[in-house]
């Protein structure tokens, strides 16, 4: 693999931590990583959304949104552009070295992905979440979508003189077997290229989530008729308009929570619009698994 063009080393101090190499194709980038040293808090931040796969060895991320949490092998993650992450390779070795894989693919190729799963798709209901660890939508322990991670892997390696059909096709199986998945919201929001109607509305959404929104207020902002606004943003994130505002108010409770560990819940219940804290716990459980208070014990750090 070493032999691959692109290939870079990392060192911290004249010791070599890291190995990298860069693979391309026409449509889609992949990054392989190998961390061979102990090292902790070691931050990286994409300036695309990517979707990172954990190979092999002992990883601990924590991420805005997800506070900190170990990082197992087989486990898919999406990460969004320009979000801060901070690593920890508490084993890493030569022998034992940690290995995890990044890959972009092209909005159009997604794009292409997404109308073929929508042509073949006669029910758009949220999957079961037996594929999912994390209520953000983001971590998924998939074997199907490892498996493909790892074919795609090898396709690029491969001397084949239609090695580029052979990515493109497999990189559409993986998008497929994404938005197969609880992450379709997640992975929709981040990788649906193009400024079309429903990304205007999820950051329309995320920017005034602490202000009364209504679909007749976003229909109005997508300039839909109000059945039309709903159908089209529940088949581009598969779930309804109120449940992404419901969803996008815990994500940011959730920061708060992480940020301010001593700011009450009722307030930041009432700062996201809740006039019933017991209602905002209840739906603050139905998604994260957890309620606030227990979720802020888990994820308290040292200071």
């Amino acid at each position: 693999m070493w032999n691959q063009i692109h290939q870079q080393l990392s060192f911290q101090k004249d010791v070599l931590v890291e190995r990298k190499a860069y693979f391309s194709s026409k449509n889609i980038e992949l990054h392989f990583y190998e961390t061979i040293t102990p090292a902790q808090r070691v931050p990286i931040e994409f300036s695309s959304p990517v979707v990172a796969l954990m190979l092999q060895g002992e990883k601990i991320l924590e991420m805005e949104g997800l506070g900190r949490f170990q990082y197992c092998p087989g486990e898919s993650l999406i990460v969004p552009a320009e979000t801060k992450i901070s690593i920890d390779f508490p084993s890493a070795s030569e022998e034992n070295p940690v290995q995890c894989l990044a890959f972009v693919p092209e909005s159009a190729l997604v794009e292409e992905a997404l109308y073929d799963f929508y042509e073949q798709t006669s029910d758009l209901a949220e999957p079961s979440n037996e594929q999912v660890d994390f209520s953000t939508d983001l971590l998924l322990r998939d074997q199907r979508i490892l498996q493909t991670v790892k074919y795609l892997l090898f396709l690029f390696q491969e001397n084949n003189e239609h090695r580029d059909l052979f990515i493109n096709m497999t990189t559409k199986e993986l998008v497929i077997r994404i938005l197969q998945s609880k992450a379709r919201r997640r992975f929709l929001s981040h990788f649906q290229g193009g400024e079309n109607a429903m990304n205007h509305i999820a950051r329309y959404i995320r920017q005034n989530i602490y202000s009364p929104l209504s679909v007749l207020e976003l229909s109005k902002q997508a300039n839909m008729s109000k059945s039309k606004f709903f159908n089209l943003f529940k088949n581009s994130f598969g779930i309804t308009p109120n449940e992404f505002i419901i969803r996008e108010k815990i994500e940011e409770a959730k920061k708060i929570i992480l940020r301010y560990p001593k700011k009450s819940i009722t307030a930041i219940a009432y700062d996201l619009g809740y006039s019933d804290t017991s209602y905002f716990c209840k739906q603050f459980k139905n998604i994260i698994g957890s309620s606030p208070n227990t979720f802020r014990k888990l994820n308290q750090t040292d200071s």
